[in-house]
């Protein structure tokens, strides 16, 4: 296994100085929260990553895959160690190892994945692309309390709101993307408390299909036996 493959966390996880209540929230929610303090120990929590464009040549390949969240404890108090692994067949990666965590690493797969297809498509680097999120935070996130959906029940959930690149200075070089919304959905009801990650790019008219669409949901959770230290 790979230890902490995600480039994610550094540009995502020191934004703390200077920010409103409600943004020290959205960090919190996000980046600094206990997720896993409710996951099964040991045990395995199963995502559906879909990709959705109907411009693959633009937007990316679409996928429709699993990712698993396998968490044990850690020799740290009130952390976790988890992997991440993610899709199938001959598109299969190897386990990413996070240890001595506490927020869930699918969340820095998920932006990871996102900052991908940007930085493919407008080029450039994805670090330049995740300090210009990193500053919408600052500035750009709404937090408000919405119903969701796990396992057939309606579970409370917070729902983290933001459009990064809607003021952007350099808004010309992003294409479609200036108009891309990210939406963060978490519940202490589920395990792990991610419930929905979706990121959208829509289309130039109102009543146009979404570009593209990137989604990670959660399916399952189920404990497991022990797989030996991480």
């Amino acid at each position: 296994m790979r230890r902490l493959g995600f480039l994610v966390v550094a540009g995502f996880s020191v934004l703390g100085a200077g920010l409103s209540v409600a943004e020290e929230s959205a960090q919190s929610i996000i980046f600094d929260a206990s997720h896993l303090s409710n996951a099964p120990v040991p045990g395995d929590i199963t995502y559906s990553y879909t990709l959705k464009t109907p411009s693959p040549s633009e937007y990316g390949t679409p996928v429709d895959e699993q990712v698993r969240v396998h968490v044990e404890r850690s020799v740290e108090p009130d952390r976790w160690n988890a992997s991440v692994e993610r899709w199938s067949g001959e598109n299969h990666r190897d386990p990413v190892t996070f240890l001595g965590q506490k927020a869930n690493p699918v969340i820095l797969m998920f932006l990871e994945q996102d900052l991908f297809h940007m930085a493919r498509k407008v080029g450039g680097s994805s670090n330049a692309l995740r300090a210009r999120m990193a500053a919408a935070f600052r500035t750009r996130t709404t937090i408000d309390t919405v119903t969701a959906k796990y396992d057939g029940h309606d579970v409370k959930a917070t729902r983290i709101s933001m459009a990064p690149f809607a003021k952007d200075p350099a808004a010309n070089e992003l294409g479609a993307y200036v108009r891309k919304v990210y939406q963060f959905i978490f519940s202490d009801e589920v395990p792990g408390q991610v419930v929905e990650l979706i990121a959208t790019t829509p289309g130039e008219k109102q009543d146009e299909p979404p570009l593209s669409e990137e989604k990670v949901e959660i399916k399952q959770a189920a404990a497991s036996q022990p797989k030996g230290a991480m």
